[in-house]
């Protein structure tokens, strides 16, 4: 919702409710995983594949990131 001023001075104002935070979702076993780009806490708590809890790792509004599997090497995450 934007609230809007017709005064040469005046700025607009975004209103609305706060955005969710994106999380960056993975399961420690399986390595399953997900961009979550809004996420309550209780929405996914457990893996898809195996049923295990998952970790989270918060991201920024902007934050961009790579994520590579590889069975020799795991899993490698690069956060721009």
């Amino acid at each position: 919702m934007l609230a809007y001023n017709n005064e040469p001075d005046a700025q607009s104002v975004v209103i609305g409710r706060p955005a969710l935070p994106k999380q960056f979702l993975i399961c420690d076993f399986c390595f399953w995983s997900a961009s979550a780009l809004s996420i309550r806490r209780s929405d996914i708590m457990e893996c898809p594949r195996c049923s295990r809890l998952l970790s989270r790792i918060p991201l920024a509004k902007e934050e961009i990131y790579l994520f590579n599997y590889s069975p020799a090497r795991g899993v490698e995450l690069e956060f721009h």
